[in-house]
Formats: structure tokens, sequence, C-alpha cells
């Protein structure tokens, strides 16, 4: 097992690990045939990502440290699901479609947020960074616009996992 420390953040919940010895060739991460950097909108200032009610005052300072674009493509994307099963279908489709070049490994389980709120919301392995090659996520966040129909609302490439930039309180 190979273990990615986060650069900003020593603690456990933002530890990224990718299982190498378990995982198939394509869930590796590559730079992709495609630079990402079209699809990214501006970088999110690190004011914009802070959240009295989750950081305290030593995060301020390493906030600078995150990486964290709005990916374009995805914004407003919908998503036909009759149930929670068929969310990971269909963001996998989503994302091979508006982002190819990288074999996307996205997690089979999206009940929970789901089943008690209306919402997916999970963070994905992304293709590292073009400029800097350094670990990077994906936060999909969206919400249940009407029956068997999500809205993708937020959607983050960063380098940390779940950073919050636009998504909802849910819990």
């Amino acid at each position: 097992m190979s273990t990615l420390r986060h650069p900003v953040w020593p603690a456990a919940p933002f530890v990224l690990e990718l299982l190498v010895e378990r995982a198939p060739a394509s869930a590796v991460p590559y730079l992709p045939s495609q630079s990402l950097l079209p699809l990214l909108g501006p970088r999110i200032p690190a004011a914009d990502l802070y959240d009295a009610d989750r950081h305290d005052d030593e995060d301020v300072l390493r906030l600078e440290l995150v990486r964290a674009y709005t990916l374009r493509p995805l914004i407003g994307a919908k998503l036909m699901v009759g149930k929670a099963e068929d969310i990971s279908g269909q963001v996998r489709r989503l994302l091979t479609e508006r982002i190819p070049g990288f074999d996307w490994v996205v997690p089979d389980d999206w009940r929970g947020p789901f089943e008690r709120y209306g919402v997916a919301h999970k963070s994905l392995l992304a293709p590292p960074h073009p400029e800097t090659g350094e670990p990077m996520s994906v936060e999909v966040f969206g919400v249940t616009d009407s029956p068997g129909v999500i809205v993708i609302s937020a959607a983050t490439y960063a380098n940390i996992q779940f950073p919050g930039y636009g998504v909802d309180l849910y819990l």
C-alpha cells in the first residue's frame, strides 16, 4: 500500500490512500492525454474555502497551500437515476464523456447521503495536477432536482479531498 500524505493537513482524515498493489492498472493516476487546464475555472481563493465550523486558526495558514478549481464541464450536468445504485454508473459516464483520457474509479456505494438527504456526494481520485504533478481529487456534489434527476451543483478539482466549495450543508 502506498500512502500519499496530504500536503496541507497532516491529520488522518486528509490522507489519500492509493492501493496500487490491489488496483487495476487503469486505477493508477497518470497525466491525461487531454489537458485539464482548459476545463478548470480560476483557482478558488483560500478565503472562499475557509469555513469557521470546519477549520481552526492553524488551518487558515495552511489554506493558502490548497489548490482548488471548479471543474466547469460537470456543473449543471443532470444524472438520471432511479435508485442509489444507478449513481455510480451515471457519474462514471459523465466523467468519461466530459473529461476523457482518464480511467475514472468511481465508488459503487452512494446510498447514505442519497437515501437520507437526496444528495450525491463523493470525492474521487483524479488525474494529477497537469503543471505540478501533485495528487488531486474531484469532489462531486449534486442535489435531487426532481424524481429520478440529480443536478451536479458543485465539482471541485483539488489537492485535498472534500474541499467543500459550493457544497450545501446537508448533515
